[in-house]
């Protein structure tokens, strides 16, 4: 004889039809699978925080919690467990001026890439001399273009026979200043103080040679000295100075728009000092494995900062490796948009060293005397008075260079700011339970056995 189950079975079902799938607010104790905190649901509300369940499994997590993941982490947003690709909600005002500085960002980034590769390939052929030759002979054309060809022509040369050790050094390794991200207004501040007191002896023959005067009154009354412009290491010094500020104003404002402290930044002599407590700690073996491992972990980590995982999403090293390399181009432009504007401006031609218009035809090159052209003081006092009369290009070009640098930091530190906002509205997409085991599901109302199985 059977027993009729038929009717039971089918107002279980259909009680489960009707009532919804259960949610993550039904879940008597919650714990997130990244913090591993838990929550319960009769827990104060001011201890509750939000939580989602945005995959197909069982894991929950903490909405913080899972967008900081998200956030730090380079591949695709999926669940650790079931694979299940995360459904992220956006606000759209944000996203959509965050993505056009993207696109911005990935067209440089594709041309950063394609420039590094190209370069790459044709180094790889160079030897080591050739990569010095190429470092060199770059930074021989941004000294030129930062300074002008007359100072150029006058006291360096194109010919590197001219040049001492201090200049082979320092123009080779202009190329990885200008490329550091840690020089921005100072790049060129070496550069003020590398050049010789008195031309090389192959310019101090040419100009004996094409002397046919003596020496002429340059300008009209030469013992006057007018105080701006300032003299070459002078101008030097002003942009040191200037850069130093600049940096320590610029890292406070940032911190200010951003609201965020910026990661104190790692000393050079760490490792020095390791070092020194592995040398006073050494003795038997044992004891000076027991000594490293101890040491070892005293040393602490570099913190993973909000500031560092927000400059690491909007800083693309590429984009800063071509716009340092273009840097002597960029301040050479400025500064000649400077020099047009200064034709117009009486204060804008003071503060840039720029000669009246008016005046300018007064000041003639310097006549070299014949009969002393063998006294090195004399040479001196020569290429002073040269230097003295050339025009100062070096000063618009700081100037026009630390402009581009003011606007181009600014336009940084409103994306970051913009990333930051875009970032703080991101909101993982919550779903039910729907799909899933009930049975490992701690819930306030527990839905009976025979219903999730059927």
């Amino acid at each position: 004889m059977s027993i009729p189950t038929a009717p039971r079975r089918t107002s279980l079902l259909n009680d489960l039809s009707d009532r919804e799938a259960p949610s993550i607010n039904d879940l008597r104790v919650r714990q997130c699978y990244i913090c591993r905190q838990e929550e319960r649901y009769d827990d104060a509300p001011e201890k509750r925080r939000e939580w989602v369940h945005p995959c197909k499994c069982k894991l929950i997590a903490h909405q913080s919690c899972l967008i900081n993941s998200i956030t730090r982490s380079t591949n695709q947003a999926k669940c650790p467990q079931c694979g299940y690709e995360y459904q992220i909600q956006r606000n759209l005002t944000f996203l959509t001026s965050s993505l056009l500085f993207r696109i911005g960002d990935t067209i440089f980034q594709a041309m950063g890439t394609s420039f590094l590769a190209t370069s790459a390939v044709g180094l790889v052929t160079f030897t080591a001399v050739s990569v010095l030759a190429v470092g060199t002979g770059y930074g021989a054309i941004a000294v030129r273009k930062y300074f002008g060809s007359g100072l150029s022509d006058l006291l360096l040369t194109d010919d590197p026979t001219n040049w001492h050790v201090g200049h082979h050094l320092l123009l080779c390794l202009t190329p990885l200043r200008l490329v550091s991200p840690f020089m921005n207004l100072g790049t060129f501040t070496p550069l003020f103080f590398i050049w010789p007191s008195i031309p090389p002896r192959s310019v101090r023959e040419q100009l004996a040679r094409e002397s046919n005067g003596v020496d002429g009154a340059f300008p009209t009354n030469p013992s006057k000295k007018q105080p701006w412009p300032p003299g070459l290491k002078t101008f030097g010094f002003i942009v040191a100075g200037t850069s130093i500020v600049y940096n320590r104003a610029l890292a406070r404002f940032s911190e200010w728009v951003l609201d965020m402290k910026q990661p104190e930044p790692r000393g050079l002599f760490r490792g020095l000092t390791f070092r020194r407590e592995f040398r006073r700690q050494e003795g038997p073996d044992g004891a000076e494995r027991e000594a490293v491992l101890q040491l070892q972990r005293e040393v602490p980590e570099q913190p993973d900062t909000p500031f560092a995982n927000l400059n690491g999403v909007t800083q693309y090293p590429n984009i800063s490796m071509i716009l340092g390399l273009l840097k002597p181009f960029i301040a050479s432009g400025m500064g000649h948009l400077l020099y047009v504007g200064a034709q117009h401006s009486s204060s804008l031609r003071f503060v840039l060293g720029v000669r009246d218009p008016l005046i300018a035809p007064l000041y003639t090159s310097p006549k070299l005397v014949p009969e002393l052209s063998d006294n090195i003081w004399y040479w001196r006092y020569y290429t002073e008075r040269v230097v003295e009369g050339m025009d100062p290009v070096w000063i618009r070009n700081s100037v026009g260079l630390g402009l581009f640098i003011i606007v181009k930091d600014c336009v940084h530190l409103f994306h970051l700011w913009l990333t930051k906002r875009e970032l703080a509205t991101r909101r993982l997409k919550n779903r039910d339970f729907s799909g899933v085991d009930l049975k490992g599901l701690d819930l306030i109302q527990p839905v009976s056995t025979s219903v999730s199985s059927t």
